[in-house]
């Protein structure tokens, strides 16, 4: 059963959220914040790389750079 945190927000917003708020974007980093996502919303952390995949056309790694470059430049 979903729990209520699921029906507000989806999986693949969640982590970009979390992406955005923190300051240190490592594999390491990225990667526990996919597990605690995936777990809470009771899918694998490969659905949710492949839902990410899916919207963004790039891994998270890759996206979160370009974020962070795209905000430097400013």
């Amino acid at each position: 059963m979903k729990t209520f945190k699921q029906f507000i927000k989806d999986p693949v917003s969640e982590l970009k959220t979390a992406m955005l708020q923190k300051s240190k974007h490592n594999y390491d980093i990225i990667d526990e914040m996919m597990k605690k996502i995936s777990k809470s919303h009771d899918i694998s952390g490969q659905e949710l790389h492949d839902k990410w995949i899916k919207k963004y056309k790039m891994t998270p790694d890759e996206w979160i750079k370009k974020q962070r470059k795209s905000l430097n430049k400013r």
